[in-house]
């Protein structure tokens, strides 16, 4: 009796994971037909990488004065900076 359950449960779980597959492949599918990407958007665009590096190559304003005003993270600034 132990083990027909476990077939019925498997095979619900292998039903599922057919479905949650098929959705996906839809989802990428319709993605690719409007020509989109997938990405996230971006965070830092070229604007706000030029009002990083003027306040920080003068030295006017500190790291975290600078990561507040735009609202970036510090990790964003220090990746905008090395580019």
């Amino acid at each position: 009796m132990g083990m027909l359950v476990f077939n019925i449960c498997a095979a619900f779980s292998e039903m599922e994971l057919e479905l949650i597959r098929k959705r996906v492949k839809a989802g990428i599918d319709s993605v690719k037909q409007q020509d989109r990407k997938g990405d996230r958007p971006k965070v830092l665009t070229t604007e706000k990488a030029e009002t990083i590096r003027v306040p920080h190559q003068v030295g006017k304003m500190s790291v975290k004065e600078i990561c507040n005003t735009i609202r970036i993270s510090r990790s964003v600034f220090y990746r905008c900076i090395n580019q």
